[in-house]
C-alpha cells in the first residue's frame, strides 16, 4: 500500500512540475512576444506613425473605430506596449475627394481611387503599388539568446531561419522595412463626411454618449502607412555556435546547409560558383521550411546571413488620424489628433472656426459694452431697443446652467460662457456647448446687433 501512495505521490508531484514548467515557458514566451512586439512598434513611432501590430491589407482612410477606453488609460498602454489594439470597427467611409487631392497623380482618377486601384494586379506584379507615394522607416535593431523564445515571437519569419542557418543562439543584426508607400486625405474634407455621416446615424451614436464619467471617441483613420517587405540582416554573435534551428525550438549539431567561411572573391571564379550554388540549396530549403516562401537569401556564410522578405501585396503598418468625442444626443465633439491624444500632448482644439476671429475680441469687451448700454437706455430709446435685442440672446443659456437663475440678460449669455471656458479644453461637453453659443452668435443676424450695440455706446443712440 505505501509503494503505491508513493508512486502515485511522484506521478501527482511530476504533473505539478509539467504545469509549472508549462505556465513558465508560456509566460517568458507572452514576455517575449510583447517586447518584439513592442520594438517593433517602437520604430514604426519614431516617425510619428501609430503603428498597428499585427500588420494588416485591411486598414484603410476612412475607416472609423470606436474606442471605449479612456484616454489616460489609453496612454498608459500606448507606452507599455507601444502599439494599441485596433478598436470596433464601427464604419468605413470611402473618401470622395482622392482625384481633387492627387490631382490626377498616382494613376487615382475618377473611375480608380485608393487603395483597389494599386491592389490589383497589373501585368508582371501581383499589384501596383509602386505607383503610389513613397515613405521611409529607419531600421530596427535587435539581438537574439538562446532559450529565449525569440524564434516564435519576431514578427517576420527571416530572423530564426537565419538563426537556424548559422547554427547560433546567440546573434544580433537590423531589420530595415523595405518598398514603404503612403496615402491619406486631408483631414478638414475627411472631418466634413464623418459629420454627415454622424448627422444620418445619431440614433446609434447616442448609445456611446457619456455615462458615468466615461467618455467614448471615434478614431478616424485619415492616412495609412505600408511595407512591402524587410530586409534582414544577422550576425552571429555565438563563438562556439548553438543550438537553435530554422523555425523549431528542437536543437541540430549541424547546420541545416552548408556554409562556407567568408563572401566569395570576385577574381576566382570556382568560389563564385561554389558560393551561387550555396545560395540556391539555401533558398530551396527556405522556399520548403517556411510557409509562404516568400524569403529570398541574398547572402549567407558563418557569421552573416542577409535576406529579404516580400509579402504578396504590401500591409498596413501605422496610421495617423483624430479623435472625436461622442456627446450627449451622439453629437460629436472638436476633432483632436490622435497621435497627440495617445503621446499625452495636452493640445487644446480650437473654440472657434477661422471665420470667427473676430467674435471673441468683441465678447471681451462685451461685458463692458453691455453696462453702458444700460446706462444709455434710461434716457434712449434706441439704446433700451438695442439693449432688449441683447437681451433675447439669453436663451442661448441652458436651464442647467449655474448662471441661469441671473435672469434673461445679455449678462447671463456672458456669464454662462466664461463657466464653459473654465474646462472647455478637458471637458468635450463644454467644449461643444461653447462651440454652439459661438456659432449661434456668429450669425450675420446676431453680428450686426452686436455691431450696432458698439455703434451705439461709441456714437450715442
Amino acid at each position: 500500500l505505501v509503494p503505491m501512495r508513493l508512486k502515485t505521490l511522484s506521478i501527482t508531484l511530476a504533473l505539478l512540475y509539467g504545469l509549472v514548467l508549462t505556465g513558465c515557458t508560456s509566460s517568458l514566451r507572452n514576455t517575449q512576444l510583447e517586447r518584439v512586439a513592442k520594438d517593433w512598434a517602437l520604430v514604426v513611432r519614431a516617425s510619428q506613425v501609430i503603428p498597428i501590430y499585427p500588420l494588416s491589407e485591411d486598414l484603410q482612410p476612412g475607416d472609423i473605430l470606436l474606442v471605449s477606453t479612456p484616454v489616460e488609460e489609453q496612454v498608459e498602454l500606448y507606452k507599455k506596449k507601444g502599439f494599441l489594439p485596433l478598436d470596433q470597427h464601427l464604419a468605413r467611409l470611402h473618401p470622395d475627394a482622392y482625384m481633387d487631392f492627387y490631382r490626377n497623380r498616382c494613376l487615382v482618377d475618377e473611375n480608380s481611387i485608393p487603395p483597389g486601384l494599386w491592389q490589383q494586379s497589373g501585368q508582371d506584379s501581383l499589384h501596383r503599388w509602386e505607383h503610389a507615394p513613397l515613405a521611409a522607416f529607419p531600421s530596427y535593431q535587435f539581438h537574439v539568446k538562446s532559450g529565449s523564445g525569440l524564434n516564435l515571437a519576431i514578427p517576420v519569419k527571416g530572423v530564426p531561419f537565419a538563426l537556424g542557418l548559422m547554427n547560433t543562439g546567440q546573434a544580433y543584426g537590423s531589420i530595415s522595412i523595405t518598398d514603404a508607400y503612403t496615402f491619406g486625405i486631408d483631414n478638414y474634407r475627411l472631418y466634413e463626411q464623418v459629420q454627415a455621416w454622424s448627422r444620418k446615424h445619431r440614433d446609434l451614436l447616442s448609445y456611446y454618449a457619456p455615462a458615468e464619467g466615461r467618455q467614448q471617441f471615434l478614431r478616424v483613420i485619415s492616412r495609412v502607412y505600408l511595407t512591402g517587405g524587410v530586409n534582414i540582416m544577422v550576425h552571429n554573435d555565438d563563438i562556439k555556435g548553438g543550438n537553435l534551428a530554422a523555425g523549431d525550438t528542437a536543437s541540430t549539431d549541424k547546420p541545416p546547409v552548408d556554409l562556407i567561411g567568408a563572401e566569395p572573391v570576385a577574381q576566382d571564379s570556382s568560389i563564385i560558383g561554389k558560393y551561387s550554388g550555396k545560395i540556391k540549396a539555401i533558398n530551396d530549403l527556405a522556399k520548403s521550411s517556411t510557409p509562404g516562401g516568400n524569403l529570398q537569401v541574398v547572402m549567407a556564410t558563418n557569421r552573416r546571413v542577409s535576406l529579404d522578405e516580400t509579402f504578396a501585396r504590401p500591409l498596413v503598418i501605422g496610421y495617423v488620424g483624430f479623435d472625436m468625442p461622442v456627446l450627449e444626443g451622439g453629437r460629436l465633439g472638436a476633432p483632436i489628433s490622435t497621435l497627440a491624444q495617445l503621446s499625452g500632448t495636452k493640445i487644446p482644439p480650437p473654440l472657434s472656426r477661422p471665420d470667427d476671429i473676430s467674435l471673441p475680441a468683441v465678447l471681451a469687451s462685451a461685458a463692458h459694452m453691455y453696462n453702458a448700454l444700460a446706462v444709455q437706455a434710461t434716457t434712449s430709446t434706441e439704446a433700451q431697443s438695442v439693449k432688449d435685442d441683447l437681451d433675447r440672446l439669453s436663451m442661448l443659456v441652458p436651464p442647467n446652467s449655474p448662471v441661469y437663475s441671473q435672469g434673461k440678460t445679455f449678462d447671463s449669455v456672458l456669464s454662462h460662457i466664461d463657466y464653459l471656458k473654465m474646462d472647455a479644453h478637458n471637458n468635450p461637453q463644454h467644449q461643444y456647448e461653447l462651440e454652439e453659443i459661438y456659432k449661434n452668435l456668429n450669425t450675420a443676424e446676431n453680428r450686426r446687433l452686436l455691431r450696432k450695440a458698439i455703434d451705439c455706446v461709441f456714437f450715442g443712440g
